[in-house]
């Protein structure tokens, strides 16, 4: 027969080893304390649960029981944890008597509830229920990784008020062997030992038992693998997403999740989208999304819309939505309209809105209302709106009123 080398049993038995990074049994601590609803005996009674006796028969002594009075359909056992502790997972060893489905029976539809006082545990809300639907798969040495969070009492519960499944024991009774509450202080953190303390980026000191990552980070900072890292320097007021790190918005003149990258030059006031770097208006003279586009030569002042480049206003003698068509011939001083092109006013002699109609040919200098086309005088020997009509040959030099067509003087 080949004996196996020795070396190769110890190499076998380390590879068997499975190491676990856990933090610590708070359930073990000086000042922890136990209860339950009732006791079946002066044996069987709450401290068994945390003398770390963890055999689940019923005549190893190692197991608390409650007589299912005064109260048959309710049953609790408690644990005062002494301070505050922020836990990790619990773990549950349940009477087990092996082939028999009468602890599962009474252990199914259990509950764990958090709380920071004894008697208000109800109203906190259970962290876990057991909701296994037949009595031969219920866990009897369950761990539970649900029922985190900082707390300094924990209060296991069986009711029976209502039946789930008709499998369940008729009356609430508990029968726990052992209940290892793992977790550390508030504040501290460390594998077995606890002997770390939290980063100070850690909101109210709270951290991860085992990790020593923060449960929530201080104002201005995310959490980055074990630590609470700053968010990124031009997060606005410092503000960044807690789990991710992207900036809830930026300083002007950064964009990007990160905001690490600059607006566009010609940004008004270096402002820009966060997220499309879209400026939100541009400098004099330039216009699109990124603000790197020209506005049309004949606005004035170089002034155009961001999005359409329509000229605010136009340079004289300049009209049209681009400024790039010219004014009427006519237009005094070239100035027009920059929709409609209709001439402001017009040079002498002419009249309409673009000022290409000559005004009548008795006006006096050529001068008639731009829109009516009527004189505003006329020359000697004509009268009339439009001085079409002559004076009398009797009046002096036939000289009359333009309107009335009085002579201003007989011969």
């Amino acid at each position: 027969m080949e004996v196996c080398p020795l070396w190769l049993v110890i190499l076998y038995l380390i590879s068997s080893v499975h190491i676990v990074n856990t933090s610590v049994n708070t359930s073990l601590g000086p000042t922890v304390t136990t209860s339950q609803s009732s006791n079946y005996d002066n044996t069987h009674i709450s401290d068994k649960v945390v003398d770390t006796c963890t055999n689940q028969t019923f005549g190893s002594g190692c197991c608390s029981h409650t007589n299912g009075k005064p109260s048959p359909n309710e049953a609790w056992w408690q644990i005062s944890l002494g301070d505050q502790v922020v836990i990790e997972y619990v773990k549950i060893y349940h009477r087990d008597e092996g082939r028999s489905l009468a602890q599962k029976d009474r252990f199914a539809g259990h509950q764990i509830y958090l709380s920071d006082t004894t008697t208000g545990w109800r109203n906190s809300g259970s962290c876990y229920a057991d909701t296994t639907s037949q009595n031969s798969m219920v866990d009897l040495t369950p761990r539970i990784t649900s029922c985190t969070g900082n707390t300094r009492y924990l209060t296991i519960f069986v009711d029976r008020q209502t039946q789930s499944y008709d499998w369940y024991s008729t009356q609430a009774i508990l029968e726990l062997c052992e209940v290892q509450v793992y977790g550390c202080p508030v504040g501290k953190y460390g594998i077995s030992n606890c002997g770390s303390n939290c980063d100070t980026t850690c909101v109210s000191s709270l951290c991860h038992p085992s990790s020593g990552q923060c449960t929530y980070c201080a104002p201005g900072f995310y959490k980055s693998r074990l630590v609470c890292t700053a968010c990124p320097t031009n997060c606005l007021n410092g503000v960044c997403n807690e789990e991710s790190g992207v900036c809830s918005a930026c300083v002007d003149g950064y964009h990007g999740s990160q905001c690490d990258q600059s607006c566009p030059d010609n940004c008004r006031d270096k402002i820009c989208d966060q997220t499309s770097s879209v400026c939100t208006a541009c400098v004099d003279g330039y216009h699109d999304s990124q603000c790197d586009q020209l506005c049309p030569d004949n606005c004035q002042d170089k002034i155009c819309d961001q999005n359409s480049s329509i000229c605010k206003a136009c340079v004289d003698g300049y009209h049209g939505s681009q400024c790039d068509q010219l004014c009427p011939d006519n237009c005094q001083d070239k100035i027009c309209d920059q929709n409609s092109s209709m001439c402001k006013a017009c040079v002498d002699g002419y009249h309409g809105s673009q000022c290409d109609q000559s005004c009548p040919d008795n006006c006096q200098d050529k001068i008639c209302d731009q829109y009516s086309s009527m004189c505003k005088a006329c020359m000697n020997g004509y009268h009339g709106s439009y001085c079409n009509q002559t004076c009398s040959i009797n009046c002096q030099d036939m000289i009359c009123d333009q309107y009335s067509s009085v002579c201003t003087g007989k011969l």
